[in-house]
C-alpha cells in the first residue's frame, strides 16, 4: 500500500455537494418549466376555443354568408390567428376565409393541398381533430361546423368544415422567460448556502484533516516504517516531550529487534513450507502456496517458481505472488537458456562483475535490490527455479540463503513425489474406467488383471479368472489354435488387431474389435500380453439398418425409389434372357389430400401401411412393388404369357384396392390411377419409363381417374410443348417478348370514350402466342404474378407518356388474375405504380370476373372498397359466365358490366339469345352500372344492342387491338 493514490477528503465532500446542487437545481427547474409548459399548454386552447366558438355562435345566427364572412375577416386580423378557413357545400368550397383570395374557391383548387384534403375528410367523417405544435409554435384546429344561410336547396348547409392556425410564439417566449429567471435566481440562492456550508467544513473539519494525512503520508512513504514519524502538536508542553521519548526508545527497539524476528519469520517460513508440502495433493495446488508463504512470512516482495520452455529454454512462471515497487511483476534476473547449477545471489546490482554474472536482469536498473535463484532439482522433469526478490540491499545474508535453500530442496522433493503419484492414479484411472474390456495375461495364457469392462462385457468377474487360463473366444466361429496364432503375430510384430467373436459366461457370443500388444521386459523376452475389446454389436446392427434404409421405405417397409434402378436393372436381364417385355405401373392415390386433411396425417400413414400390404398380396412371382414418394407406388411386372398380361396386371392392382377402407372408425373407398410405360416399346431406362409412366397415370387422372392408362407418343408431345411453353413464358419478361396492344371502346354515337390493354407475347420461333394458350400456364405455374404487376406498370407509363405529349385521355382497362386480386398488397402495388409514373387514377379501370369477387365475398368487398377509394374505376369482365347472387353484387363498389362476348356474338340468332342480353342490360341500369358488350364483330350487332340501350360497344366491327403507337393516332 506504500504510495497508494486516493482521492482527497476536500473533494470527496466538495464532489457531493456540488452534485446535490446541481440535482436540486436541475428538479427545480424541470418542475417549474413543466408547470410553465403545461400553463402554456391550456391558455393556447382556450384562445383556440375562444376563436372556435365565436365562429359556432355566429353559425347559428348568420342570414347569409357575408356575415360569417366578415366575422372570420375579424377573427382572422387578430395577430396570433395565421390562418382561418370555413368551408361548406357538395362539392366543397370556401364561403369564408382570412385570405380573401381564397373565397368561393372550390377545395381542389386551393393551393394547400394537404388543407383542402383535411377540410374535406372533416366535412365527410364529421370529427374535428386538435394537433398542437410544439416545434413550430403553433397550434391547427379541424372543427365540423353546421351552417345556416344561403346556399342549398334549403338554404341550409348542414356539411361545413373550419380550420383554424395559431401562432402560439407569444406564450411561448414569455414561458422560457419566466424559466429562465427562476432558474437564475434559485441558483443564486443555492450557490450561497453552499458557498457557506464549504466554508464552515474547511474550517472545522479538512485543516485538521490535512495536518494528519501529512503526517501519515510520510509514515507511509519508502523507508517510512522505520522512520522517526511525530504526529503534528499545536504546544510544547509535558505531553509533548513524552511523545518525543517515546518516539526515540521505539526507535532503538526497532533497530535491535528487526534482525531478530526476521530470522523468526524465515524458521517460520520454512515450517510452513513443510506443513503445505504435507496437505497438498498436487504441484498446482502446492506451489502457489510456497509463493504466498514466501512473500507473507519471509518479508519478501516477490516470490515466483518458473520451470523452461520447451522452445527456447527460457524460464516462465507457473505460480506467482507479490509485486514490486512500480506495481508490476519484475521477475528479476532470469537464465535465458539454463538453470544455473548453484544458487544465484545478488545483494547489490551495482556491485562490479554483477552485469557480467547477469546481462539480462539486474543490469537494467542499478537500485533493484536484492535478488536470489534456488534451483529446484530431482523433480522427475526439467530443472526449475525458486525466484526471491526484496526491494532492500544486502537482504539475503549467509542463515537466509541456508534456510531458503533448504526449502527449495524440499520443494523438488515433493514435486518428484507427486509427479509419481499422479503417473500411478492416471494408470489405474485409465485402465479401470476404459470403456473397453481389457486383460493383462502373462506368457503361460494366466490372466493377470482385468478391469470393470471385461466384467461388463463378458460376464466373467475378474477375481473368478485371475492366475488361471482364460478361453476368450466363441470356439464355434473361430478355428482351433486361433489365439496361439494372434498371439504369435502379436509377439513377432509387437500388435495384433482384428475382429473376433467372444463368448459370454452365459454362452451367447458377440462381435468385438480386438487388440492384442506386447509388453517386454527390460532383457527382452514378452513379460505380459495386454488384449483390449469393445462389443461392436450396436454398429453392425446399425450398418445393416442403415443398409435397409437405404433402399427401402420407412413408413411402409417397401423398397424405396433408390431402389428401383437395380430392381429394373435386375427384370430387365431376366427379360431380355427369355425375350419378353416389363410393364412399369406408376400408382397415384386419387384425392389422398382429402384423407390426411380430414382425418388427419396419422390416419393418411396407416392407410400408406394398408395400401402396400394390399399391393403385395397381390404380386405374382416375379413381380415388385416400390413406394415412389407420398401417396405414388410403383410396381414392376414382368410379361408372363403375353401382350394381355400387363393390361390384366394393372386391372389387378385396381381391384386390390376397391375393397373399402375401415380405419380410425370411419369407412371410406379409394381410387386409384394407373400409368403403364412398357420395357422396351417405351424405353429401356428406368428413369424414363418412370417419366412416361407418370404421364400416363395424369392422363388416367384426366379421363375421370380409377383407371389404367398406357404411354403413347402423344403424351409425351403434349406434355414437352407444354413445358417448353412455360420455360419460354419465364424468360419473355426478360427478353421484352410482351407487350400491350390498345382495343377501342366507343359510345352508341361511335365516340372513342375508353380502351382495353390486352396482353400479347411474339415468341421469336413460335410467333405470335395465342393468349388462352399461355395465360392459364402463366396462372397454373404462378408467373401470372410478376406478369400483372409487369402490364399494370407498362400500363401506367404509357398514360402518362400519352399524357405528356398532350393527347386526348380515355380510361384504360387492365385484366387482373384471381392470383392478383387475392394478395394483401396488391392495393398498395396499384397504389405505387399509378404515384411512380404520376397517373390520375380516374384513368385507370381494373377487369375483375365474376368467380374472383364469389369466392371470398367479404375480402373482395374489402379489396374492391380498397381500391375504389385510390379513384380508380372498378368493372366486372365476362358478366353472365358465372354464378353471382345480385344481393352480394350490390354490396360491390362497381361502375361497369362487361357482357361476355359468348351472349354478344349468338344476339341475332334467336328471341332468347337477345332476352339475355337484354336482362343483363336491364340488370346493370338498375344497379346503376355502365354496360360494355365484348366482342361486337358486326354492324347488325351494334345496331341490335343500341336499340337494347347499351352504353358502351367494343369489338373487332370498332378496331382490333393495336400497338401503342398505332392507338396514339386515335388520341390526337
Amino acid at each position: 500500500m506504500s504510495g497508494a493514490r486516493f482521492l482527497s477528503l476536500r473533494w470527496r465532500l466538495l464532489g457531493p455537494l456540488l452534485a446535490l446542487w446541481a440535482m436540486g437545481m436541475g428538479l427545480l427547474v424541470g418542475v417549474l418549466y413543466s408547470g410553465i409548459v403545461e400553463r402554456f399548454q391550456i391558455l393556447v386552447e382556450q384562445r383556440a376555443e375562444a376563436t372556435v366558438s365565436a365562429v359556432h355562435a355566429a353559425a347559428e345566427i348568420a342570414q347569409d354568408s357575408a356575415d360569417l364572412r366578415r366575422l372570420v375577416s375579424a377573427l382572422g386580423a387578430a395577430r396570433d390567428v395565421q390562418r382561418l378557413v370555413l368551408a361548406a357545400g357538395e362539392p366543397g368550397r370556401v364561403i369564408a376565409a382570412s385570405d380573401h383570395d381564397w373565397i368561393d374557391l372550390p377545395l381542389t383548387a386551393l393551393p394547400d393541398r394537404a388543407l383542402a384534403a383535411s377540410l374535406g375528410s372533416v366535412q365527410a367523417s364529421r370529427h374535428g381533430v386538435r394537433v398542437l405544435d410544439s416545434s413550430r409554435r403553433s397550434l391547427v384546429v379541424l372543427e365540423p361546423v353546421p351552417l345556416h344561410g344561403a346556399g342549398g336547396d334549403s338554404g341550409r348547409l348542414d356539411d361545413g368544415a373550419l380550420f383554424l392556425r395559431l401562432d402560439a410564439g407569444s406564450l411561448w417566449q414569455a414561458a422560457e422567460e419566466t424559466a429562465l429567471h427562476l432558474s437564475v435566481g434559485l441558483g443564486a440562492v443555492a450557490s450561497l448556502v453552499a458557498g457557506l456550508i464549504y466554508l464552515l467544513l474547511s474550517r472545522y473539519v479538512l485543516r485538521p484533516a490535512e495536518a494528519i494525512r501529512a503526517a501519515l503520508g510520510r509514515r507511509r512513504a519508502p523507508g517510512g516504517e522505520d522512520a522517526e514519524i511525530r504526529m503534528p502538536v499545536v504546544r510544547r508542553d509535558e505531553l509533548g516531550e513524552l511523545a518525543e521519548t517515546l518516539d526515540e526508545t521505539l526507535s532503538a527497539l526497532r533497530a535491535r529487534n528487526r534482525d531478530i524476528e526476521r530470522l523468526q519469520r524465515l524458521h517460520h517460513t520454512l515450517s510452513v513450507t513443510n506443513k503445505a508440502i504435507v496437505h497438498a495433493r498436487d504441484a498446482d495446488a502446492l506451489l502457489p502456496q510456497v509463493c504466498r508463504i514466501a512473500v507473507e512470512f519471509g518479508e519478501l516482495d516477490l516470490a515466483w517458481i518458473g520451470f523452461p520452455e520447451i522452445e527456447g529454454g527460457v524460464l516462465r512462471p507457473v505460480a506467482m505472488y507479490g509485486k514490486c515497487r512500480d506495481g508490476g511483476t519484475d521477475l528479476g534476473c532470469l537464465p535465458t537458456h539454463r538453470v544455473p547449477a548453484e544458487v544465484l545471489i545478488v545483494n547489490d546490482p551495482a556491485l562490479p562483475g554483477v552485469v557480467e554474472a547477469c546481462p539480462d536482469g539486474l543490469g537494467r536498473d542499478k537500485a533493484a535490490g536484492s535478488f536470489a535463484l534456488f534451483p529446484i532439482r530431482d523433480c522427475g522433469g526439467p530443472d526449475g527455479a525458486l525466484v526471491l526478490c526484496k526491494a532492500k540491499k544486502h537482504f539475503f545474508d549467509a542463515q537466509t540463503v541456508a534456510l531458503l535453500d533448504e526449502m527449495s530442496t524440499d520443494i523438488g522433493i515433493a514435486l518428484r513425489n507427486y509427479r509419481r503419484d499422479e503417473t500411478l492414479r492416471l494408470a489405474a484411472k485409465v485402465f479401470e474406467n476404459n470403456s473397453e474390456g481389457i486383460v493383462i495375461i502373462d506368457p503361460e495364457r494366466r490372466v493377470v488383471m482385468t478391469n470393470r469392462a471385461f466384467t461388463a462385457l463378458t460376464g466373467i468377474a475378474g477375481q473368478d479368472v485371475r492366475g488361471r487360463p482364460l478361453a476368450l473366444f466363441d470356439p464355434q466361429v473361430h478355428p482351433r489354435g486361433f489365439a496361439s496364432r494372434i498371439r504369435a503375430v502379436a509377439l513377432q510384430d509387437g500388435l495384433w488387431q482384428g475382429e473376433v467373436w467372444i463368448r459370454r459366461a452365459s454362452g451367447e457370443s458377440f462381435p468385438a474389435d480386438m487388440s492384442i500388444s506386447v509388453v517386454r521386459a527390460p532383457d527382452g523376452p514378452a513379460f505380459h500380453y495386454v488384449g483390449v475389446f469393445s462389443d461392436i454389436s450396436r454398429r453392425k446392427a446399425d450398418e445393416a439398418r442403415i443398409r435397409f434404409l437405404a433402399n427401402h421405405d420407412f413408413l411402409t417397409g417397401l423398397p424405396s425409389r433408390a431402389a428401383l434402378q437395380p430392381t429394373m436393372a435386375h427384370a430387365v436381364e431376366e427379360a431380355r434372357r427369355d425375350g419378353r417385355r416389363i410393364g412399369l405401373c406408376f400408382l397415384d392415390l386419387d384425392r389422398f389430400k382429402n384423407i390426411n386433411d380430414t382425418l388427419g396425417h396419422h390416419v393418411g400413414d396407416q392407410l400408406l401401411v394398408e395400401v402396400a400390404q394390399r399391393l403385395t398380396s397381390v404380386l405374382r412371382e416375379g413381380e415388385c412393388v416400390l413406394r415412389h414418394g407420398g401417396d405414388e407406388f410403383v410396381v414392376v411386372v414382368p410379361e408372363q404369357g403375353g401382350p394381355a398380361d400387363l393390361q390384366a396386371a394393372g386391372e389387378r392392382l385396381l381391384a386390390a384396392l376397391d375393397e373399402p377402407f375401415r380405419l380410425a372408425g370411419c369407412e371410406f373407398s379409394l381410387s386409384t390411377s394407373v400409368g403403364v410405360a412398357i420395357y422396351p416399346d417405351h424405353g429401356e431406362d428406368a428413369e424414363i419409363l418412370l417419366d412416361r409412366a407418370d404421364m400416363a397415370m395424369y392422363k388416367a387422372k384426366e379421363e375421370g381417374r380409377n383407371g389404367v392408362q398406357f404411354f403413347t407418343e402423344s403424351m409425351a408431345t403434349a406434355t414437352s410443348e407444354r413445358l417448353s411453353i412455360e420455360h419460354a413464358l419465364r424468360r419473355a419478361l426478360e427478353r421484352g417478348e410482351l407487350a400491350l396492344n390498345y382495343q377501342p371502346v366507343v359510345a352508341v354515337d361511335g365516340r372513342l370514350i375508353a380502351a382495353e390493354a390486352l396482353l400479347r407475347w411474339t415468341h421469336p420461333e413460335l410467333g405470335n402466342v395465342p393468349p388462352a394458350r399461355f395465360i392459364p400456364l402463366a396462372e397454373e405455374s404462378g408467373l401470372i404474378l410478376p406478369i400483372g404487376a409487369w402490364v399494370l406498370d407498362t400500363l401506367c407509363r404509357q398514360l402518362a407518356a400519352w399524357r405528356a405529349e398532350g393527347r386526348r385521355m380515355v380510361p384504360v382497362a387492365a385484366n387482373i388474375s384471381p392470383l392478383q386480386f387475392r394478395r394483401a398488397d396488391f392495393v398498395a402495388t396499384v397504389a405505387a405504380a399509378l404515384a411512380r409514373h404520376g397517373v390520375p387514377p380516374e384513368l385507370l379501370t381494373l377487369e375483375v370476373t365474376e368467380s374472383m369477387v364469389m369466392a371470398d365475398v367479404e375480402q373482395a368487398a374489402h379489396q374492391l372498397a380498397e381500391l375504389k377509394a385510390l379513384g380508380l374505376s372498378i368493372a366486372i369482365d365476362d358478366f353472365g359466365t358465372g354464378y353471382s347472387s345480385l344481393a352480394y353484387l350490390r354490396r360491390f363498389p362497381l361502375d361497369k358490366l362487361k357482357i361476355d362476348q359468348s351472349f354478344v356474338r349468338a344476339i341475332n340468332a334467336g328471341p332468347e339469345d337477345r332476352a339475355i342480353v337484354a336482362a343483363i342490360v336491364g340488370l346493370g341500369h338498375n344497379l346503376g352500372l355502365g354496360l360494355v358488350a365484348e366482342g361486337v364483330e358486326s354492324a347488325a350487332m351494334a345496331d341490335t344492342l343500341l336499340d337494347l340501350g347499351c352504353d358502351s360497344l367494343q369489338g373487332w366491327h370498332f378496331g382490333k387491338a393495336e400497338p401503342a403507337e398505332r392507338f396514339a393516332e386515335r388520341l390526337a
